[in-house]
Order: structure tokens, then sequence, then C-alpha cells
């Protein structure tokens, strides 16, 4: 029973009474009150809640703070409050594992003496049933979303018996009498199928999703099941997709087979690199030990022969001598190289902490001094540049590039080498830019090629093994080098290193 007190102090017109009497029977579940400024109940009906106290008629003469607890006053008392400022609140309040809704109106009596009317009401049960619509509707929503585009699947909606309430599938094969079942209408069983999981689905609510292999049909399908919710949160229906995805299990398998032969296939090119740089080893080894001695034999005798006979030789005989020698000098050169070339391919890598600026004006001036050339070098590399990176290699490496640009320079007016280094988020880049000959990039793929060159050796004399040597410290730093020129133009050369190198051995 809805009930209406108030206060004896409090006087009222019958209309508002009646007013108040009909608010207080739209709000079954709560109770209805006017109250003055100091926040204190001057009338009160319905039945009290969010409060321990019992009945409605001890709301009248006491304040909010003595009928609410302070947890609900904190939420509550500011929209109280405001009632005074002309200002309406309509909020709701969760306290209690319960859910209230409260609306606060200002009201005036007799239009001078301000009042405040609230009204509260209880709605945790109405807000459990609309949690349960919204998921029913996230349900639908996972049908709906599930079944978007699949116009050539399978859809099913079913009850715990089985029974399909709805399907795409043409069902008039069945003949009449038998019962329309998932089952009979997939496979022409009478029975259940032995992998059904539609009973766990209604015992625990919870969707699944499997792969079923059909050999009758030589088919692979992938089941998604969804619960369908009713009111009481009891799965009422189950939505079953079946797709048929026999085409992408078959390119599954031969992705798989793929992946399997280019791991052998990558392995036996592995082994095959590990033989040849074994090979490669070995003939370092060749290099620097059986070629040198028959070498130094030509090599001293050419001199015996040119400081006992030198001055019973013809023109053409001294010709021939210095023609020895030079030979000699050159294949001295290339088996040194080679032997270089050899060694950093095999040897550990020592890992330190380098100077970048240190090293590279120590190479420079070094070079720049052996060849006696007046070329103009600037290097700008930051001082705070350090790298972890096998010292002795890298200084191998700078020697042949610095050397190359000082000698493609050579016959060149106001020749100027340019050194710059740009440490990056991942990588430091260095580039070696000269004023050279330059070279034609059709024919830069066999740059760093052992034994390759792009000039001929009577202008610019050289091996071709220096680049390819530089090649082989990149990789084995984990890093990349790279070259950019044109004909007449100068060269470009880009050495690129991961600041965070993986120390590990390259081929």
């Amino acid at each position: 029973m809805h009930r209406l007190r108030k206060c004896n102090s409090f006087s009222q017109s019958g209309d508002k009474a009646l007013l108040l009497e009909l608010l207080v029977s739209h709000y079954p579940n709560g109770s209805m009150g006017l109250f003055d400024s100091s926040l204190r109940y001057c009338i009160a009906g319905g039945s009290p809640v969010a409060t321990d106290v019992n009945s409605i008629e001890d709301f009248i003469g006491k304040t909010v703070s003595e009928i609410f607890d302070i947890d609900l006053m904190r939420k509550i008392e500011p929209p109280f409050k405001a009632a005074f400022d002309d200002q309406p609140s309509h909020l709701q309040v969760s306290h209690h594992e319960h859910t209230y809704e409260i609306h606060i109106e200002p009201i005036k009596i007799d239009e001078t003496i301000p009042y405040g009317i609230v009204l509260f009401q209880d709605i945790t049960e109405k807000q459990a049933e609309l949690e349960k619509k919204e998921k029913a509707l996230l349900s639908l929503r996972k049908l709906l979303e599930s079944s978007y585009n699949t116009i050539n699947d399978i859809m099913l909606v079913m009850d715990k018996d089985h029974q399909i309430i709805f399907s795409n599938l043409d069902l008039d094969h069945l003949p009449n009498g038998i019962e329309t079942t998932c089952h009979a209408a997939l496979f022409g069983n009478e029975t259940a199928c032995a992998d059904c999981d539609i009973h766990e689905i209604f015992k625990d609510g919870k969707e699944f999703k499997k792969i079923r292999s059909n050999t009758d049909q030589r088919k692979i399908e992938e089941i998604t099941a969804l619960p369908v919710f009713d009111e009481h949160n009891n799965v009422q229906y189950i939505v079953e997709h079946i797709k048929d995805v026999t085409k992408e299990k078959q390119l599954e398998t031969i992705r798989k087979n793929f992946e399997l032969e280019l791991e052998r296939a990558v392995t036996e090119r592995t082994r095959l690199l590990d033989e040849a740089n074994r090979e490669l080893r070995a003939f370092g080894y060749t290099v620097s030990h059986d070629l040198k001695a028959p070498l130094r034999h030509i090599a001293g005798f050419s001199n015996a022969l040119e400081e006992d006979y030198g001055d019973y030789l013809p023109p053409k005989g001294k010709q021939y001598l210095n023609k020895i020698k030079a030979s000699v000098a050159r294949m001295q050169t290339i088996i040194d190289e080679l032997s270089v070339l050899s060694r950093i391919s095999d040897q550990n890598l020592s890992i330190a902490s380098v100077s970048m600026n240190t090293l590279i004006r120590s190479v420079a001036a070094e070079e720049q001094e052996m060849a006696h050339a007046d070329v103009e070098i600037k290097i700008d590399v930051e001082e705070s540049n350090t790298l972890r990176l096998d010292e002795e290699m890298f200084r191998i490496a700078l020697k042949n590039l610095i050397s190359n640009a000082l000698k493609y320079t050579s016959k060149t007016q106001n020749p100027k080498i340019m050194i710059t280094g740009q440490q990056n988020e991942n990588s430091y880049l260095l580039k070696i830019t000269d004023n050279g000959i330059g070279f034609d990039m059709d024919k830069s793929d066999r740059l760093f090629q052992p034994f390759s060159r792009l000039h001929s050796d009577s202008d610019y004399p050289g091996t071709g093994i220096g680049l390819a040597t530089v090649r082989r410290i990149l990789l084995r730093h984990n890093g990349i080098i790279w070259a950019n020129s044109h004909p007449g133009e100068g060269s470009t050369f880009f050495l690129s290193i991961p600041l965070e190198k993986a120390e590990r051995d390259m081929v």
C-alpha cells in the first residue's frame, strides 16, 4: 500500500495533495518526498528504498543525511541542493548491489516558498531485464555477422531436440514423417551424430568452433555454433554456421608443403655455402703459402739477374726483366688481398665500442699520406658516434673505400672527398662521396664481385678484390653496402650498419 504522510507544520492545498498522491502511485517500487532548503523531508510517501529506515513515516522531519548512509549521501546530496538553484536532476545510482533512479525537481508552494520534490525508484530488476535483452540482441548481432556474405554456406537455427527452426537448406528432399532434425537434413541419419556438441552448448552456453572432415563428400567444413538466450538467460536456440573450407585447407596444405620444401632448399643451400666457404678458406691458405714460395723464387732470381747481368742485357732484355718484376709485384698484391678476403671470412669477430670519428680521420690521414695526394677531404662525423664492431676489419673496409676515392679522383681538377655519418633510430649510415670519374650504373651488379673491374688496369691499377672485401666485412656485421654514380660525376658509397649488431658469422 502506498501511503502519504506530512509534517504537522506543513500545510498544502487539496489539489497539491492529490497531485502528490498521483505521483506516488506511479512509483510502486520507490518513495516520494518533499523537502525544504535544509534538506529535511516535509512530506513522504511510498515505500522506503536505499535506507535502513523501515517506515516511510520515519522520513518525516529528518534530513537526507539522517535517512541515507554516508556513501549514498556523497552521490545524492549535490543534486538535492541543486534544486534550490532551480536545477532539476535525473540520475542513476548504484548502491549495495542495487540500482536506483532518482528524479529531483524544484517546486514552490504559494509561488514563494522553495521546496524540492524527489522521486526515488529501485530499478534493479528492470536493469537486469534490460541487460538480458541486450545479451539477446548481442547474440542476434553475432548471428547476423556470422551469416553476412555467406549465402553459399549452411545456416541452421535449432532447438535442444535438434529440430531445425530455420535453415537455408532445401529440406524438400526429406520424406514425409521424417523429423526435420539437423542430422536428418545434413546426413540422412535418424539419430544424432556421435560427436555432436549441441547438448554441451545448451548446458554451458558457450559458443564453439571446430573443423569436421566429411569423408563421404570429400569435404572439410568449419562449424561455428552460437547460443541464443531467452529472457531467463537460458539457451533457447543454437545458430550453426557450416562453411566449406576444403579449398582453404588444400591451399594451407600446399603452403605448408612449400614451406617444408623451401626449408629443405635453404638447408641445402646453407650446406653448399658452408662447403664453398671451406673451399675458399683452403684456397686462401694455398694462395698464402703454396704460391708465395715460387713467387719469392721468381722475384729473387729476377733481382739476381738484374744485379749480376744487368749491364750485359740489351734494352729488350731489360724491358722483359722489368715486366717480370712488375708482374711479380702485382701477383704479390693479389695474393695479399686474397689472404685478407679469406681471413675476414673465417676469423671470429672481435667486437668493441669504436669511435667512428677517430677511426675515419685516422684512416683518411694514412691513405692521403701514402697516396701523396693533394685532395680536400672533408669529414662530417659526430664525435659521439660510437658503434659496436670489429675495429680491425672496419679499418680494412675504410682503407679500401678511401684509397679508391683517392685513386679515382687523381685525374680530376680540384679533387674532393666528403665523408659523412648519420645515426638513425636502428642503424648508422656512412657515406663516402668523391668527384672522380664515376662509373656506369648499368655495370653496378659487377661492382662487388671479386676480380671484377669497371676501369682498365692501365688507367687505374687495381686487383678487383677490394670492394668484394668491403662487402664481406659489411655482411659479417649484418650491414649492407651499395653505390650510386654517373660517369664523369663522381661516386657515392653507402654503408648501413645496424646499431644492435647480432654477433654471428656470415658466409
